[in-house]
């Protein structure tokens, strides 16, 4: 049985339970493929040929690997497989603390948030005002294109989908509370400019990017990691 850990973290860092896995094997991926794979509860954690920043991604319910820090180069580029069990299933957030926990145990992972000031972008409404519906509302089928993709998200939830497919920085600034029903409408025949896919994609709802000289993102610092012992 994995040994119960609390993962380390530097002063001011928010401490993690020391739930663990059950059972839990680390070690490096032989796979000659480039790629990697990650499967994801409820009980268990399988990773093949995956890197620790891979990882820690996951552990942190990060969006953007940009928002990962510091590190050795070897978190980058040496792969690993990862088969983590628990007793029962466990909601999500919990399943993310046993994997920091395996990662400070086996990596000796140790690490930091904090946020800093960036040049990126704003979701704002545009200047004819929001096209947004409440889920469940009758939409105009005008709106439904067939090309279309449809989310029931949050302003800030919509802002960092479009932040993890432009990889661009992006910040809530709609002022629109609630969850609502959004449908990005793609062109068969996409741009070239990801710019003017994502403007095409938010324009039908109202919506808008706006560069910001200063926007707030929170980061990831990884303060130490170690390469992985022989599995016990």
């Amino acid at each position: 049985m994995a040994a119960a850990v609390a993962c380390s973290q530097t002063p001011g860092a928010t401490p993690v339970s020391a739930a663990a896995f059950d059972v839990a094997s680390v070690k490096p991926s032989v796979s000659p493929s480039g790629g990697g794979s990650l499967r994801w509860g409820p009980a268990s954690v399988s990773a093949r040929n995956v890197t620790l920043r891979r990882l820690v991604l996951q552990a942190y319910g990060l969006e953007q690997y940009y928002q990962i820090l510091g590190g050795p180069a070897w978190s980058s580029a040496d792969r690993y497989d990862v088969d983590a069990k628990a007793a029962s299933a466990v909601a999500p957030d919990q399943l993310r603390q046993m994997l920091r926990a395996l990662l400070s145990e086996r990596f000796r992972l140790v690490t930091h948030r904090e946020e800093r000031q960036v040049s990126g972008y704003a979701l704002v409404v545009g200047k004819k005002g929001p096209k947004v519906y409440h889920p469940g509302d009758a939409r105009n089928p005008a709106t439904n294109p067939a090309h279309a993709q449809r989310l029931p998200v949050t302003m800030k939830n919509l802002a960092a989908y479009v932040a993890k497919m432009w990889d661009q920085p992006v910040v809530d600034e709609t002022g629109l509370e609630g969850v609502y029903e959004v449908v990005l409408s793609w062109p068969e025949e996409r741009d070239p400019d990801v710019t003017e896919n994502m403007r095409r994609a938010l324009e039908p709802e109202g919506l808008e990017l706006e560069a910001r000289s200063r926007v707030p993102v929170e980061y990831l610092v990884i303060d130490r990691a170690s390469k992985p012992a022989p599995n016990p």
